[in-house]
């Protein structure tokens, strides 16, 4: 089918143009775009791989992953900033917002440097030709067999990790990895999954979002105590804490949406 072809493209397209947007300025919103299209490419890639339309698709994957590991440092940055913002009930101690400053500039410079010397779009094309061609293959059945028994492992391993509050990262990037999936095909094919079903893992997949939001901010912070600044700990781990409170609302959240799977 063509038009599934066309779509990849469609994306490709708009993943270099952001790309060359984000070198003259790394701003959020950027980033954040440019992070949704290629894990879109990406997970197209993982099920083409699943379907057997793909071989060596870890290799194919390789050039979307690498930039996306470098956007993700950024935006983890901004991640922090939005935390420290809303949470914090009062100003934030100098140093803290100096730290912060610090990092961002290392990080900006450091993308801009890898940006500029890889040209990352030009791996793009050469791997996007054997996306296209293998795309054009798929058929509703196969796709939407595929899909679904993703899907049904995927509530499975949900139902089974929420009680028990294990480290819920992995599943989250596997329930948007579905998602995105779902996303690409759902304008061509007929699919075997319930919108109902895709409504509540999208639910799932925000407060999962939020919970990684904060264990990042968190993570952030501790850096902080390798600083020999009283206030400044001080003050990092009131934030810490407030945070935390919040984790076990998010949990009790998590528990009602997978009741309804």
């Amino acid at each position: 089918m063509q038009e599934l072809a066309d779509s990849v493209q469609l994306k490709l397209d708009q993943a270099t143009l952001l790309t060359i947007a984000l070198a003259q300025a790394p701003e959020s919103e950027l980033v954040h775009q440019l992070r949704v299209y290629l894990k879109k490419l990406r997970a197209l890639i993982s099920l083409l791989g699943e379907m057997g339309l793909l071989d060596k698709e870890g290799k194919i994957e390789k050039p979307f992953r690498k930039t996306f590991k470098r956007l993700s440092v950024l935006r983890d940055l901004f991640v922090v900033q939005a935390q420290l913002k809303s949470v914090s009930k009062k100003e934030l101690p100098a140093s803290i917002h100096a730290i912060l400053d610090d990092d961002f500039v290392d990080t900006i410079a450091d993308l801009q440097r890898y940006l500029d010397k890889n040209r990352e779009e030009k791996a793009w094309k050469k791997v996007g030709k054997k996306i296209k061609q293998s795309v054009t293959h798929c058929n509703e059945a196969l796709c939407s067999g595929v899909l679904r028994a993703y899907h049904d492992s995927l509530i499975e391993w949900l139902k089974n990790a929420i009680p028990e509050q294990k480290d819920l990262h992995p599943i989250r990037k596997e329930i948007k990895r579905l998602l995105h999936q779902i996303s690409f095909f759902k304008e061509f094919y007929t699919l075997e999954i319930e919108q109902e079903s895709i409504d509540t893992l999208t639910e799932i997949q925000e407060l999962l979002g939020q919970w990684r939001d904060q264990t990042i901010t968190i993570q952030w912070l501790k850096g902080l105590m390798a600083f020999d600044d009283a206030d400044m700990m001080k003050e990092a781990k009131a934030i810490a804490k407030t945070i935390r409170k919040s984790e076990q609302n998010i949990y009790i959240k998590l528990s009602a949406l997978t009741d309804k799977l």
